[in-house]
């Protein structure tokens, strides 16, 4: 009876332990899901019975489903995993993790890595492909100011596509108006961020970057992808650059709290594939609670 008695207490100590980390386990994690059946271009209201992807246009593809998740090892460390099926088109694949490591008060090491895999399926609506793109970075963060230098390269012998409008693109060097994912591309970015909280104007931020890209070579790209110089041969050796330069204030107090403004200035110069470009963006946001 008091063996019987000591073996089931422990038995409930086990399970209530095995309990406490799962439920620490959910804590931590974010799963979410999708089926979408249309989308909507910004020059119409109506829901068009198609997609539109950025690089290869309209696709007349039944639907999207995604579905995958986040999970928080630590304070430090994130983990991301996702997949797709954009259907008759492509599966896509996603894998992301982040890393914050403090070295004293003042200064962190900060490092990620993105990885993407596509294939053609289905139909193939956007050609034959096989393309996987990849991104890492690493930083310092030292009191108000943060320097990142970042690596990209896309291995497959087509554009890295997604959706228009959807800003579904996790890569460390897809900025304003360059993506760097043409194939075989290959860039590098530098990035310094300013906080001003620091020096007592919370709220304000400054933010410039600089991103380079070579080697883009369309030699084997299929039809959907393919860009041609004016005598009908494939684009090779394309290289282009950009420079972002930003302010932004999110106000911190009164009826506008929550109010982001962010002025953006952006420069980019390229070779036959793409074209030059400056632009100035004003930005506004203000999330408006309804729950």
């Amino acid at each position: 009876g008091l063996a019987s008695a000591e073996e089931d207490g422990r038995h409930f100590a086990r399970a209530t332990r095995a309990l406490a980390f799962f439920n620490g386990l959910l804590d931590d994690l974010t799963l979410q899901g999708g089926r979408l059946h249309a989308m909507s271009q910004p020059n119409t209201s109506n829901m068009n019975e198609d997609f539109v992807t950025f690089y290869g246009g309209g696709v007349d593809a039944p639907w999207l489903g995604y579905a995958g998740g986040d999970y928080s090892v630590n304070e430090n460390i994130s983990l991301s995993l996702y997949t797709s099926r954009l259907k008759d088109a492509w599966n896509q694949h996603y894998f992301g993790t982040s890393a914050t490591y403090p070295l004293s008060d003042l200064v962190a090491l900060l490092a990620s890595f993105n990885y993407y895999k596509a294939t053609d399926e289905g139909r193939e609506l956007l050609g034959e492909f096989n393309n996987n793109i990849w991104s890492t970075s690493l930083g310092v963060a030292f009191g108000a100011h943060t320097v990142t230098a970042s690596y990209q390269r896309n291995n497959g012998n087509n554009d890295f596509d997604y959706l228009r409008q959807a800003d579904s693109i996790y890569l460390n060097n897809s900025v304003q108006y360059s993506d760097f994912n043409s194939p075989k591309e290959q860039s590098w970015m530098l990035r310094y961020d300013l906080n001003m909280a620091a020096y007592g104007l919370p709220g304000l931020t400054f933010m410039t970057r600089y991103a380079r890209g070579w080697g883009a070579d369309y030699s084997n790209a299929n039809e959907v992808y393919m860009r041609r110089d004016d005598n009908g041969a494939p684009l090779t050796g394309q290289n282009r650059w950009e420079r972002d330069v930003e302010a932004r204030y999110v106000v911190q107090t009164g009826s506008f709290k929550d109010l982001s403004l962010r002025v953006r200035q952006a420069t980019t110069r390229a070779t036959a594939f793409e074209s030059d470009l400056d632009e100035v963006r004003f930005i506004a946001e203000y999330p408006l609670s309804i729950l």
